[in-house]
């Protein structure tokens, strides 16, 4: 083959790649463009509000469910806040006596009750919501909740209260 004719066929092999290229780009692009993705917006709400469309629950049940929820928060965080005082006491024993495995037994006891405390406002809080609900809801409820405990993610190792733990 000749230099011309060995042109001819890369400069064609170029323009063969190069129209590969627009197509494959296209189809992506116009495919993004027709295809959103179903729950986009269930992003930007929270996830009470997805509960109450799944559940199908009316106008006067969502706000019974929202006050329900209000009261078990502010119970459950005097109960944290409780937990988060004991253990910066726990970690205060660390520093100024060290050995004292008697005091930090009992911290770490008291801050285990307030944890079993706020666990049984929670399934009592469960139990609640569960109430409001119509008997035709309930199954859509149950199921709702048990997939959410089935799709909790573990804690992330190294995060501490929201923020990294160094």
């Amino acid at each position: 083959m000749d230099i011309i004719q060995k042109n001819k066929v890369l400069v064609w092999t170029i323009v063969v790649l190069i129209l590969l290229n627009l197509m494959s780009i296209g189809t992506f692009w116009f495919g993004f463009l027709r295809h959103s993705p179903p729950e986009r917006d269930m992003r930007f709400h929270g996830p009470e509000e997805m509960m109450m469309r799944e559940i199908g629950l009316s106008e006067e049940q969502a706000l019974s469910f929202k006050k329900e929820q209000q009261n078990h928060f502010e119970s459950v965080r005097s109960i944290m806040d409780s937990v988060r005082s004991i253990k910066r006491e726990v970690f205060a024993l660390l520093i100024a006596h060290p050995d004292d495995s008697v005091k930090v037994a009992i911290l770490l006891q008291r801050s285990a009750d307030f944890l079993i405390e706020a666990d049984r406002l929670r399934y009592q809080h469960f139990i609640a919501l569960r109430k409001l609900c119509k008997p035709e809801q309930l199954k859509a409820f149950d199921r709702f909740f048990l997939d959410m405990v089935d799709n909790m993610p573990p804690p992330k190792p190294g995060i501490f209260n929201g923020k990294k733990f160094q």
